[in-house]
């Protein structure tokens, strides 16, 4: 972003009446905080918590299945 606003102010620049708009816009978003969310990882498998608990889920629903297949046959 900081990268477009800095093309912008090189062009915006030769234009009368823009006075210090481009640097206004660039002070803007360089100042901008980006907000990030991080899941944590677990750390016995490397995965983030919901990835885990996905997979986690999944797999016993397979076994599960699995052992009433198994019980049937007998």
């Amino acid at each position: 972003m900081l990268r477009d606003v800095e093309l912008f102010k090189s062009r915006i620049s030769k234009l009368d009446g823009a006075a210090d708009l481009g640097d206004n816009l660039v002070k803007l978003v360089s100042h901008k905080t980006i907000a990030q969310k991080e899941e944590p990882l677990n750390p016995t498998n490397g995965l983030a918590s919901t990835e885990a608990t996905e997979r986690l889920e999944v797999s016993s629903r397979t076994n599960l299945q699995g052992n009433s297949a198994s019980i049937e046959k007998s």
